[in-house]
């Protein structure tokens, strides 16, 4: 088969959009979900897989009962447990598991179906760490020594009504507010003093976060109510959304997650829906009956969310459902529900009784890559943080473990022409990445990448000159499983 001759200046120019070199950065993860608040770690880079001993465990620390996140921030580490009755917000040195400041309050651990302790993740704003416990027990401490700058007692400052298991939504700063998943239809507190700025208070609370996102042009957060799923502006706390969502036993604990031009609202043993936000209104674009989990609500990742589906402490599902409009593509029996981040292009997961797994973010199909069981095998809810080359792992006993898990850095694809050829050259730490390329006039639609054949061209350790016959081919790097 023949294939049409490209300009040399038009492939130079395709070249060099899919070969753009890309920053190798490490990155903190300072409040539940990440840096960004999806799920995915901003770390570029290729998440390597571990050998048959496992990966490097680099410290262990006990930090009490509760599910509470783990925000990692500056070389610190901050999470909340109860120990005696005595909720204790916790600042550890990442590097070595030791701890650098405890402060503590009076809280009932409140063991109900699971073992009780708070269960919101702490958020880093510069020099300041906030903190929830489940009793509405809000702390502004000093990031460095703990010091108290400012503190609430929701419940009884505000009158709150408080559902069975609390308050367990973390807190998100945007600018100078400070946005709390209480009060029925949610608040807004000045981070600088804790005075209000507004609340909806109509009942009790759901479980989820609040998540920013655009409704319709307007900046505001969405977030699971008691029995319904609600968006609100974050100026002033207007309702832009509400519509019910009430789960069996009120278990509304899974964030909305914000994609494209609307909210993907889940729950357990709920049909999921994804609704596409308007002026002042909504409308359900499709619903998956498959996709319900029970607390995490899963990563979104190239068009396609990967999530658990069933209740915890029993074995459920984990599943890939297309956001273009609904449709599982795959999914993993028997797996105990628990959480999952991004990280490296793949899928951490962190199932419900404490085994990590490295899972290929693969729309075609489940491929487990790696699995390890670090922590002890015991309810696991509290989804892992990543943050400069380390995950971080929990469960709601206390146990936390370091585990080293090194991105290999970014390769990346130069492009010149010489002469009637073109030469390709790469940068990459790995000796087994794959040079391919495909024809950018293919018949078929979408490319048909192929390895490079070594029989072809001239080759050295990290370049290709291809012959003239090749010379319109597009490249890339392709660093096996």
């Amino acid at each position: 088969m023949r294939h049409r001759r490209w300009p040399f200046g038009i492939l130079t120019r395709l070249l060099a959009v899919c070969a753009l070199p890309l920053e190798f950065r490490a990155a903190d993860w300072p409040k539940w979900r990440g840096p960004n608040g999806d799920g995915i770690s901003p770390e570029a880079g290729h998440l390597r897989t571990w050998a048959a001993a496992g990966p490097q465990v680099l410290w262990q620390s006990e930090v009490h009962t509760g599910v509470s996140g783990l925000a990692v921030s500056g070389g610190r580490l901050y999470t909340v447990g109860n120990l005696a009755n005595e909720d204790q917000v916790q600042c550890l040195e990442t590097a070595t598991g030791r701890t650098v400041w405890i402060h503590r309050y009076p809280a009932p651990l409140g063991p109900d179906q699971y073992e009780g302790g708070p269960g919101a993740t702490p958020i880093v704003d510069g020099r300041q760490v906030f903190t929830l416990g489940k009793w509405g027990d809000l702390f502004c401490l000093d990031a460095a020594t703990g010091r108290v700058i400012w503190g609430r007692r929701l419940a009884t400052d505000f009158s709150l009504s408080l559902p069975e298991w609390g308050l367990s939504g973390s807190p998100l700063v945007l600018g100078d507010r400070l946005y709390l998943n209480a009060g029925g239809r949610g608040m807004a507190l000045d981070k600088r003093n804790g005075t209000l700025v507004w609340s909806n208070i109509e009942g009790p609370n759901g479980y989820s976060a609040c998540i920013a996102y655009n409704h319709a042009g307007i900046p505001a957060v969405a977030f699971l109510g008691h029995r319904e799923a609600v968006g609100v502006a974050r100026s002033d706390g207007e309702v832009l959304l509400a519509m019910l969502w009430r789960t069996p036993f009120d278990r509304n604990f899974p964030d909305p997650i914000p994609f494209e031009d609307g909210l993907l609202i889940c729950g357990a043993q709920l049909t999921a829906i994804y609704v596409g936000v308007e002026d002042r209104g909504s409308s359900i674009r499709w619903q998956a009956q498959a996709l319900q989990p029970s607390r995490s609500p899963g990563v979104i990742l190239n068009g396609h969310v990967y999530s658990f589906s069933g209740d915890p402490d029993v074995p459920g599902k984990f599943l890939c459902v297309k956001m273009e409009d609904g449709s599982v593509r795959w999914k993993h029996e028997g797996i105990v529900p628990g959480s999952v981040i991004g990280v490296g292009g793949r899928l951490l997961v962190l199932d419900g009784f404490g085994a990590v797994r490295i899972v290929a973010a693969d729309a075609n199909a489940y491929r487990e890559l790696s699995r390890a069981q670090i922590l002890p095998q015991s309810r696991t809810w509290t989804p892992p943080s990543y943050a400069n080359g380390v995950a971080y792992l929990r469960n709601s006993k206390g146990r936390l473990a370091a585990i080293s898990l090194p991105l290999l850095p970014p390769s990346t694809l130069g492009v010149r022409t010489i002469n009637e050829s073109v030469e390709v050259t790469w940068t990459t730490v790995t000796t087994n990445a794959v040079l391919e390329q495909t024809q950018p006039n293919s018949s078929s639609g979408r490319p048909l990448w192929e390895a490079v054949p070594r029989t072809s061209g001239t080759w050295t350790t990290n370049s290709y000159r291809a012959l003239p016959s090749a010379s319109a081919a597009l490249y890339r790097l392709r660093i096996p499983e």
